[in-house]
């Protein structure tokens, strides 16, 4: 059986980004409802999913712990979970995968249109992750968006393709926090069937 890993963005020590309404932290928001995802995946698609918290499994607070926790699990596909945040009018869904990493790749499409099929917000597309500035020149000169300063470790360090989510800005948005609060098990099963169809894919 295929198993993913559901990796809790941030910790409990950082958080990360805290909703627009100020009810709850990228962390805490995750450490809810990621079993949520874990159970779909078990159930209804036959998919072993393992829940793991950098701090805890990993050792530490940075995205090279999340990596390490990600590891211990021989995952197929790695899933770093998180909310976005920016200005108040800041809106979409985007996420991110490795930029040379085409399995990475297919599961950032799959997830990427079934959080924007769910949600039914705008759709920003896959962010290309870079380990320097120079390649991060080289990829965007091809018209897609790359960035070497976000979650580097994360990526350069999983074993398996690695994919992180971002589906709304709910740290900044008023709108999009409410979307996460109240579509939040339709979010979930979204996810679940994006993970479902990625692993699918690149375990063929």
């Amino acid at each position: 059986m295929n198993t993913v890993a559901l990796s809790i963005g941030h910790s409990p020590r950082d958080g990360g980004a805290v909703m627009a309404d100020g009810s709850q932290s990228e962390y805490q928001y995750w450490l809810e409802h990621a079993p949520k995802i874990k159970r779909i995946l078990e159930q209804q698609y036959g998919i072993s999913a393992v829940i793991v918290n950098r701090l805890v499994n990993g050792g530490g607070t940075t995205p090279g712990h999340a990596a390490a926790a990600c590891n211990a699990t021989d995952a197929i596909l790695a899933v770093d979970l998180h909310f976005n945040s920016f200005e108040p009018a800041s809106n979409g869904t985007e996420t991110l995968c490795w930029y040379n990493s085409a399995r990475g790749e297919t599961a950032a499409r799959h997830l990427q249109r079934a959080i924007c099929e769910c949600l039914g917000t705008r759709d920003r597309g896959i962010i290309y992750v870079c380990p320097d500035k120079r390649t991060e020149a080289i990829i965007a000169s091809s018209g897609v968006r790359a960035d070497s300063s976000r979650a580097v470790s994360y990526f350069q360090k999983t074993r398996m393709a690695a994919i992180m989510i971002e589906p709304c800005f709910g740290g900044s948005n008023p709108g999009e926090c409410r979307l996460l609060q109240d579509r939040a098990d339709a979010l979930c099963a979204a996810i679940a069937q994006g993970i479902a169809g990625a692993v699918k894919a690149i375990a063929a």
